[in-house]
C-alpha cells in the first residue's frame, strides 16, 4: 500500500510495508510461501518482514490464517 502526501505542493510516496502481530502469529509459514518477493522469513517460530524488500503486495495479509498480518 502506497500513500500519497502532498508536500509543497509535490507528491511524496511513502510505502507501508506489511506488519506482523507477533501475539496472533503462529509460525505456520504461509505466508512465507505465498510472499513473491521473498521477503518474508520465520525467526524464532515468528514471522519476520524485511521491509527493504516487501512490496506492500498484500498476499502475506490475504494468506495469513490467522490474520496476523496488516499493512501499517
Amino acid at each position: 500500500m502506497f500513500i500519497f502526501h502532498l508536500f509543497n505542493g509535490r507528491q511524496k510516496v511513502i510505502q507501508m510495508p506489511a506488519k506482523v502481530n507477533n501475539e496472533e502469529c503462529t509460525g505456520c509459514g504461509i505466508c512465507v510461501e505465498e510472499c513473491p518477493a521473498t521477503a518474508i522469513e520465520l525467526k524464532n517460530d515468528k514471522a519476520k518482514i524485511d521491509t527493504e524488500e516487501c512490496t506492500d503486495c498484500g498476499s502475506c495479509v490475504d494468506s495469513c490464517p490467522n490474520s496476523a498480518i496488516s499493512m501499517e
